[in-house]
């Protein structure tokens, strides 16, 4: 395996998960869509209402999340 500046690299390509539990199933089929997308909902609300109120901090800090 090379890497852009042409070295070899012998660290293997990552499989397993990076974040979030290792027991916990990723298969997008049981991921419970109506909770996550009111869950973005409610943090896009947050962002916009500190956004609206100047607070540039706390915008920054809730687009990290």
């Amino acid at each position: 395996m090379t890497n852009t500046a042409g070295a070899i690299s012998t660290v293997p390509p990552a499989v397993a998960t990076v974040n979030g539990p290792e027991d916990e199933d990723l298969d997008w089929a049981s991921v419970d869509w109506r909770r996550a997308e009111e869950d973005v909902r409610r943090l896009r609300q947050r962002i916009f209402t500190a956004s609206q109120a100047g607070d540039l901090k706390k915008v920054r800090n809730l687009q990290k999340l």
